[in-house]
């Protein structure tokens, strides 16, 4: 079934790229969360403002991939086990302050959720 939510997200990203390890005390790092919480299977965000150079999961076993183009940058989150999601990631300028919107989002069982009642939540 996350198979199915994995594909699907997967499909929207034309590029991915690895992630890297982030330092949560690094000046350059932040820590991305889906809110309200809810058990998710996997997402598409969209970053607008900073580029971002590296991201990762949470949770061991979850992957996230990136794209970025400019100041612009699609990640798709995919989580072994639903629930709530929370990456983190670095940007290459820290004055920066990027804006996120949930592109698209889908339960642990492949079922589409209204992207317009998520919000994104960026922390230092």
């Amino acid at each position: 079934m996350l198979r199915h939510a994995a594909a699907l997200v997967l499909g929207l990203v034309a590029t991915l790229a690895a992630c890297e390890s982030t330092a949560p005390e690094d000046p350059l790092a932040r820590r991305v969360t889906l809110v309200p919480a809810n058990d998710d299977g996997a997402a598409l965000v969209e970053l607008v403002g900073a580029a971002v150079t590296s991201v990762e999961t949470r949770e061991e076993g979850d992957r996230a991939y990136f794209h970025t183009r400019g100041d612009t940058t699609r990640i798709v989150v995919i989580r072994t086990e639903p629930g709530p999601l929370t990456f983190d990631l670095r940007v290459a300028d820290p004055s920066a302050s990027p804006v996120g919107t949930v592109l698209q989002v889908a339960d642990g069982e492949n079922r589409l959720r209204d992207p317009a009642s998520y919000r994104v939540e960026l922390a230092r």
